[in-house]
Formats: structure tokens, sequence, C-alpha cells
């Protein structure tokens, strides 16, 4: 003997409950991998969110340092040139090398 139990499936309401459960399941995963990241690496903040500015501010840092780094290099040299052409030291040598 033979039942045919007609099946009426709602495929656009599974779809968006699958399509919900996955994305909660994605943002928790996701969440989870960032707070682990943050743990790992600047765990003595307070919050993600201090861990994450303090990730974000060192790529930052790291990539303006790659980029500008011969200009950065020069701006000190002329910096340090110039603070110490001001000390004691230089002035009394440059005393001494234009009396000659």
């Amino acid at each position: 003997m033979i039942i045919n139990i007609p099946l009426n499936f709602d495929e656009k309401a599974i779809e968006e409950k699958v399509g919900e459960q996955v994305q909660d399941e994605f943002e928790k995963r996701v969440k989870e991998l960032v707070h682990d990241a943050i743990e790992n690496r600047y765990g003595w903040h307070t919050s993600d969110r201090e861990g994450m500015s303090s990730i974000v501010r060192d790529v930052v840092r790291e990539e303006i340092s790659k980029e500008f780094k011969d200009q950065i290099m020069n701006d000190a040299a002329e910096r340090l040139a110039k603070n110490l052409g001001n000390t004691k030291k230089a002035k009394a040598i440059k005393k001494v090398v234009q009396d000659e």
C-alpha cells in the first residue's frame, strides 16, 4: 500500500532562516577570532575596542614609516645636525675653525 502525503515547503522561508543562522554563527565566530587575536597580542587592554585601536594604530604607523622612510630619515638627520650644531662644544669648534 502506497500512501501519498503532500508536503508543502516554503523554500524562501527556509532559506531566510538558514541564512540568518549562518550569518549569526559567522558574526559570532569573527568576534571570537578578533577577541582572541587582541588577547594574544594586546592582552593588557581593558576592552576589545581599545585593543583593536592599538592594532590599527600599529598597522598605520608601520605603513607610514615604510612609505616615508627616506623622508623621515632625512628630516631626522637634519634635526640632529641642527641640534648638535647648537651645542657649546660645536660652537667652540666653529669659533676655533673661524679663527684659523
